[in-house]
């Protein structure tokens, strides 16, 4: 179960309810967190790692439900890191498969105003 604890500077949970609800039906949550600006590799890592060292799963292969970039995230640990070994199951919602029209166009904008090159400059980790 994917999504982190709570929304960032609200006191609200992410995926509101639906961990309590699984629970209540006898499923064991894991609820993950992942650096929030890291690119999907290292978030993709930081992910499998949460998956690999929770208690609970004893061996056990495991389903996932990922929103939005964190459905790109498990498909990059299951697909890149041997995640595979660890999932079962991915179910995805609203995880943007085929790219994002509106990040296309923002991408297209840093092109031209010259941030693109500017961001490549950073380190990695800096950005995580």
């Amino acid at each position: 179960f994917m999504g982190g604890r709570k929304v960032p500077g609200l006191p609200l949970e992410y995926f509101r309810g639906i961990g309590a609800d699984l629970q209540a039906q006898g499923h064991e949550v894991l609820v993950t967190e992942v650096p929030p600006t890291a690119p999907v590799a290292l978030r993709a890592e930081a992910l499998r790692d949460q998956i690999h060292r929770w208690p609970a799963r004893r061996g056990r292969r495991v389903a996932l439900l990922a929103h939005s970039m964190g459905g790109l995230d498990a498909r990059y640990a299951i697909s890149k890191l041997g995640a595979d070994s660890l999932v079962q199951t991915l179910l995805t919602v609203a995880t943007p498969h085929r790219g994002s029209l509106i990040a296309d166009m923002v991408l297209q904008s840093c092109d031209f105003i010259g941030l693109t090159n500017l961001m490549q400059a950073l380190p990695v980790r800096l950005l995580a």
